[in-house]
């Protein structure tokens, strides 16, 4: 995972580097002017994430917010810069005041609040070679909660709210600049947004063991107070006709190796800030895993089916979350995922057991993943086929009580229409046999056995050709099916007769010269078995090797590859 992180670094540095160290640069007024993207996560978590209700303005003040403490440390920037250096960033600053600040206030303050805001944006390039905002939007979720109580005296607040705003290029400011003066080529980020927080929620004031009482109420950013006091009701009047403006200012340099970057500080109100952003020239995914044609078989246990672990590279990583994977069905049962929203750049997909009933439920499956919300400039990476496989010699088919291979290539042309007529026989030491003459309740069925168990590959000792897997199968059925027309031809609805075949090789003795066989001679060309053979080897031979091929989704198998 670090390494796929650092060619992703290093790949987005180096396209930054080749657009912007091209001479000459772009005219500015061209058509497509050179633009980049970005994504911020930007998470607050303790005072002054969130400053509605009474018990919050009494703990935290009422400082208005992320963008006031972040504007006043980074006002405290150039008082600093003889200690931390030039151009010191947000995370320096807060790090050098937090540390003349030994009160630890998130721990002493009984309250929770929480800001977490996703901003995705472009940034245009200007005639002076900066980029700024273009369009964007900025995505949120806010919640605070505190209680107080001791003395007679209780404060609670509870709110909470989300929603979604687009940025304004005429009012927010996104700012990125380049250095390439130095010996390290570096890069300036300043971020000053803002957007009307719309929450929702209570607070409550009691004092003087109730007989004061103050309720606050917020419903989509319009605020409410009521009350009673010695008993007098106070009739609820509206405090508040606009919802708050949150904002968001944070300012970062570094060499471009930062442009994908990370960090945490406290602020002022030593709230714990997160910031973490990428800058990159498009947006995109591929699938890693599984490769294209990738095999993939199932495991052999009976309670097992279909699993894969699938994983894509996304440019931004950001935007992991917003790729939502796709599976088709397999044997009729659709695809679980985990994650169960079918998101991110990793994921675990299987099917419920038992394993498909049909032959044909194996082969390509189509794996597509797709960018989903906010993401309209990002690019779907192409759909993925993969070859599902069975264990060939494994038991976990529906039936259970049969191997695979004869379980699914009944399904195929390689049983020749004879499905039905076919009985697995695994205790048997052949490749198969007809049971039909001396019994006529199995005149109309043949028996295929373990065939691997007998030799696979095998020689037709009669023509010398080889056949092994699916062709070896159907050679099987072939050969036992011609022992079943036999008997139909050769002795009719009645079962064998040996007073017509006086060498007793089972070929009825009129029947013995169309296939130049002597009728006084069991064996005819000494070959170590009966002449009722011949006519079943020469037909087997006649199975068109490889035509089953494209059915076969063994494992070991034609297709597999093993």
């Amino acid at each position: 995972m670090k390494q796929r992180t650092l060619h992703v670094l290093l790949a987005t540095t180096l396209l930054l580097l080749t657009a912007l160290a091209a001479v000459p640069r772009p005219a500015y007024g061209q058509k497509d002017p050179t633009t980049f993207r970005g994504v911020v996560h930007y998470v607050e978590s303790g005072p002054g994430a969130n400053v509605d209700g009474i018990a919050t303005a009494f703990l935290v003040g009422g400082v208005g917010g992320g963008v006031a403490v972040a504007r006043m440390q980074s006002s405290l920037g150039p008082l600093l810069s003889g200690v931390l250096g030039d151009n010191p960033t947000t995370g320096q600053v807060s790090a050098f005041v937090s540390k003349s600040v030994p009160v630890d206030l998130a721990g002493m303050l009984p309250l929770s609040a929480r800001y977490d805001a996703r901003l995705t944006f472009t940034l245009e390039q200007q005639p002076d070679d900066t980029f700024t905002l273009r369009e964007g939007s900025v995505q949120w979720v806010t919640s605070n909660r505190a209680e107080i109580s001791g003395d007679g005296t209780y404060l609670s607040d509870d709110y909470g709210g989300s929603g979604q705003e687009a940025l304004d290029p005429a009012t927010d400011s996104i700012v990125l600049s380049f250095d390439f003066g130095g010996e390290q080529p570096t890069y300036s980020l300043e971020i000053d947004v803002s957007h009307r927080q719309v929450t929702s929620g209570n607070s409550i004031w009691s004092a003087a063991n109730g007989a004061i009482v103050m309720r606050s109420r917020s419903q989509g950013g319009i605020e409410t107070l009521s009350g009673n006091v010695m008993g007098e009701e106070i009739p609820e009047e509206v405090t508040r006709t606009e919802p708050h403006v949150r904002g968001i200012y944070y300012h970062h340099q570094g060499p471009l190796s930062e442009l994908q970057f990370m960090e945490t500080y406290r602020n002022l109100l030593d709230a714990q800030v997160l910031v973490e952003y990428e800058i990159f020239d498009s947006c995109t995914a591929r699938l890693v895993w599984p490769t294209e044609n990738e095999r993939i078989t199932l495991e052999e246990c009976y309670s097992c089916n279909l699993e894969a672990d699938l994983m894509a590279a996304v440019v931004p990583s950001a935007w992991a979350e917003s790729l939502e994977w796709s599976l088709p069905q397999f044997g009729g049962k659709a695809a679980n995922y985990r994650p169960d929203d079918r998101r991110g750049a990793e994921m675990y997909v299987w099917y419920d057991p038992p394993a498909p009933q049909r032959n044909s439920d194996f082969g390509p499956l189509e794996i597509s993943a797709s960018f989903v919300g906010s993401t309209e400039s990002c690019q779907d990476p192409p759909p993925r086929k993969v070859r599902i496989f069975f264990p060939r010699d494994g038991t976990n088919n529906p039936d259970g009580s049969m191997p695979n291979w004869y379980y699914y290539w009944t399904d195929t042309r390689a049983a020749q229409g004879h499905a039905g007529a076919i009985i697995y026989d695994g205790a048997c030491h052949d490749y198969g046999y007809y049971d039909g003459l001396g019994d006529l309740a199995k005149a109309n069925q043949i028996y295929v056995c373990d065939i691997f168990a007998s030799g696979n590959p095998s020689t037709n000792p009669l023509t010398g050709k080889v056949t092994e897997g699916i062709d070896l199968f159907a050679a099987t059925v072939l050969h036992e099916w011609t022992h079943l027309e036999n008997r139909k031809d050769w002795w009719g609805a009645a079962s064998y007769d040996p007073s017509l075949d006086a060498d007793r090789d089972l070929v009825k003795d009129d029947r013995e010269a169309a296939y130049r066989l002597n009728p006084r001679v069991q064996d005819t060309f000494g070959l170590g078995f009966r002449d009722c053979e011949v006519t079943a080897y020469l037909q087997e031979d006649t199975w068109p090797t490889g035509s089953a091929n494209s059915e076969d989704w063994s494992d070991p198998g034609k297709q597999s590859g093993s």
